[in-house]
């Protein structure tokens, strides 16, 4: 566990977070709690995606975020969301610096209840066909920036008991007033309870995100799910507008441009390790998704 940083964008970090040596390509600790959390002060952030997710709220300074292609207005009270492998980059007002509370977690560890499908299904929307921001007014941007402070309390006290799942918790709070947020406005709850929570989709699309390196076929995770693949295929087609295939194809080849630009793993190991069984396969995929070949992508990305 490390202890909290406060980043300048003209300083320089004396030590990283996890997840820091993580992209910088270091060894991972296996045995590390994934979670991290600091305040961040940049005029801009250069465009990006890693393999954890990440969740701001801004304190100081305005400006812009993109994520996905999409841009928002960044200004105080503002939270985000970027989830594992959205691309995403910022920028500050000009002679203005932003400054925010930066939480980077795996997202994995935000489940484990039969409950918590009457959220995450709206989390993996987020960036795709919900926004992945909300600008919170005063009494509930209070409330949030509490709650961030005491992740930033709780993250130096690994010794406290229960500490893990305080930290799971208080990010819980968070990220279900971002939801609530988001889904504001005429007609937003009635869907929300009009949603039949029994619907196969959501649990499975959490299983792909965690599995997505393992062999997966449509019909092997429609049967853990004990449903239909005809019916699991159109749900994915519904609800990300992409077949079960491409959903896979995506999450494998952006985990597969990470390792590229940040590791110095050969394009054979990564092949293997994202899932794929074949170099073959793995290249022509890739070369369709970032219209380039591995070796010519990482040789783009020094």
């Amino acid at each position: 566990m490390l202890s909290i940083l406060e980043v300048g964008g003209g300083m320089t970090m004396t030590s990283s977070p996890y997840y820091y040596e993580h992209i910088m390509g270091k060894p991972s600790r296996k045995d590390e709690f994934e979670f991290y959390i600091g305040i961040h002060s940049f005029p801009k952030t250069e465009l990006h995606f890693h393999p954890f997710a990440e969740l701001t709220f801004v304190l100081d300074g305005c400006g812009y975020e993109k994520i996905n292609g999409i841009m928002h207005r960044m200004e105080p009270g503002t939270v985000s969301l970027v989830l594992p492998n959205h691309m995403h980059e910022s920028k500050s007002d000009t002679d203005q610096t932003i400054r925010k509370y930066c939480c980077m977690f795996d997202i994995n560890l935000l489940f484990g209840s039969s409950y918590d499908s009457d959220w995450y299904r709206w989390l993996y929307r987020i960036g795709s066909q919900i926004p992945s921001y909300a600008a919170f007014q005063e009494e509930t941007a209070a409330r949030v920036e509490g709650i961030f402070a005491q992740l930033m309390a709780e993250y130096v006290k690994p010794e406290l008991m229960g500490h893990h799942n305080m930290i799971r918790n208080q990010l819980s709070e968070v990220l279900i007033l971002l939801l609530r947020e988001i889904n504001k406005g005429p007609g937003s709850n009635s869907d929300w309870n009009r949603k039949d929570r029994s619907q196969p989709f959501w649990p499975a699309l959490h299983y792909v995100h965690v599995h997505f390196a393992d062999k997966l076929s449509l019909e092997s995770v429609a049967a853990r799910f004990h449903t239909n693949s005809t019916y699991l295929s159109r749900l994915f087609r519904e609800n990300t507008g992409l077949s079960f295939l491409e959903y896979l194809h995506r999450l494998r080849i952006n985990s597969a441009a990470t390792m590229l630009i940040h590791t110095d793993k050969s394009v054979a190991d990564i092949t293997f390790e994202t899932g794929f069984e074949s170099i073959r396969t793995f290249s022509r995929v890739f070369r369709e998704m970032k219209g380039k070949s591995p070796r010519e992508f990482r040789k783009a990305h020094p």
